[in-house]
């Protein structure tokens, strides 16, 4: 109910003519005539009651029954129907194939995609994967003792060592940024100490192979072809020696990662990540092509996605038909949703959690409860009207089935008071946006109060503070003649 503002100025106008018409005149009035005087009159003023009470805030709005759960699907591929085994008003589960469509040529693909990953997977091609795995361990001892060899076990061990602390120290430096903790600096500092101390004896390693290692290893005899004499001389590994060294090692290495990805695959364990090699190449092919073969396959079935009722079909036996929708299923069982418009100017009064009451057009002497479970966050205006869109979802239960699409009317309880001081609306005076005023009886004589109010309809308003229940409040000015 839309009420006039009254500013702060006016309302201190308002209060001094009544303590003024209240003082001179002590609640009377006097007028005159065109002859004489007449006898003062009681200005006669409707009041009411404050009682107690309950006063409830509805949106009301219509819907329709709607399934809690529908979905509504065809083949995933078109051709012609071969078989369907289902027809309006049967039942139907989750992942059953209630119709074919002709088969034939994606069939044959899936048999050979099938045949060609089995002929990948067979107990021979198996066994050859694990010699590769055995082959590539050997490669990785061989290059491992050659690159020890070339460059001595004791800078193998220490260039190791001295990558391992310079990974730790990297990381620590990530996890700590520009302003590590007390506890992340010395982290810090410990795997700087770390990698220094490593570097040290890398340093000294490589001095003793210049000293010690090198001589003892790679000493020759040299006789000079000239003067025939013979000596000594120490020729260590060039760097272009022990760079192919490294390098065969590392393929070693790489190529035993790929050769067991491939027999992994081979015994049915998942591809693992970041592994290189045209050797699975052949297999992830086979793969994917199968996959491919079985989802056209999956495709030429028509494969109910829920539990439910059919309740639209409308293809048959023969028909060509596209991937365009031909069969609804609709979870019938309880509980029921609505799908319920209302008016816009309701807008604040439809949230999600609000409880409801719904009334069936087919069951008029029963009420339903439920809860707003969606509120669709534009205004519909399909019907010409701007509405606003609810989903509703029941908590009681229905002993009817009733069927999809019966009209209802649903009330949204948009607030509640309960044993609530209760007074007319017409005995407010609205001051200012959400403040109120009203005039009290005391001993005989209305008296202004700043009132605090809660909900309002559009008779009554609860009062949460400044009159109590059995206070009598005015409500106007009685006509008169």
């Amino acid at each position: 109910m839309k009420k006039r503002l009254i500013s702060s100025g006016k309302l201190r106008w308002l209060i001094a003519a009544l303590v003024i018409l209240v003082v001179a005149g002590g609640g009377t009035f006097y007028y005159t005539n065109s002859t004489k005087a007449s006898a003062p009159t009681e200005t006669p003023l409707q009041t009411a009651t404050a009682t107690r009470g309950n006063i409830v805030i509805y949106a009301n709005g219509t819907g329709t029954l709607a399934a809690a759960k529908t979905a509504s699907f065809s083949f995933g591929t078109s051709g012609q129907i071969t078989e369907l085994d289902v027809k309006i008003g049967d039942t139907v589960k989750a992942g059953q194939v209630i119709g074919k469509m002709d088969d034939t040529e994606v069939k044959a693909a899936y048999d050979q995609a099938k045949r060609t990953l089995d002929d990948l997977t067979t107990p021979a091609a198996i066994a050859e994967a694990k010699q590769s795995v055995a082959d590539a361990a050997v490669s990785i001892y061989n290059a491992k003792a050659e690159l020890e060899h070339l460059i001595s076990s004791d800078v193998y061990s220490w260039e190791g060592q001295v990558a391992t602390a310079q990974q730790t120290l990297a990381s620590a430096q990530a996890d700590g940024g520009t302003n590590p903790t007390a506890d992340q600096k010395k982290k810090i500092d410990d795997a700087a100490a770390a990698f220094s101390r490593a570097q040290s004896n890398l340093d000294a390693a490589h001095l003793r192979y210049t000293n010690e290692y090198a001589p003892a290893t790679f000493t020759y005899t040299i006789t000079d072809e000239t003067t025939g004499k013979i000596h000594t001389e120490v020729v260590p590994p060039s760097d272009a020696e022990v760079a192919a060294a490294r390098a065969t090692y590392e393929l070693a290495i790489e190529k035993q990662k790929e050769t067991q990805a491939y027999l992994d695959m081979l015994n049915g364990k998942a591809l693992p990540e970041n592994v290189p090699g045209s050797s699975l190449t052949s297999v992830v092919e086979a793969q994917t092509a199968l996959q491919s073969a079985e989802k056209n396959l999956n495709a030429t079935q028509l494969i109910s996605p829920i539990d439910g009722t059919v309740t639209d079909l409308t293809a048959h036996v023969g028909d060509q038909v596209s991937t365009s929708s031909i069969i609804t299923v609709a979870d019938l069982n309880q509980p029921y949703t609505i799908d319920a418009y209302f008016d816009a100017e309701d807008w604040s009064k439809v949230q999600v959690g609000y409880d409801t009451e719904v009334a069936f057009d087919v069951l008029p002497d029963d009420t339903f409860t439920g809860t707003v479970m969606l509120v669709y966050p534009e205004l519909d205006t399909s019907s010409n009207s701007s509405l606003v869109h609810a989903i509703v979802k029941l908590k009681d239960k229905i002993d009817t089935n009733l069927p999809s699409g019966t009209s209802a009317a649903v009330d949204v309880i948009a607030g509640k008071a309960e044993n609530a001081v209760l007074v007319p609306v017409e005995a407010l005076h609205q001051i200012d946006d959400g403040r109120y005023t009203a005039f009290v009886m005391e001993n005989g004589s209305p008296r202004l109060r700043v009132v605090e109010v809660g909900l309002q309809d559009i008779t009554s308003a609860e009062i949460k503070s400044g009159i109590k229940a059995g206070e009598t409040v005015t409500t106007g000015i009685v006509e008169t003649r």
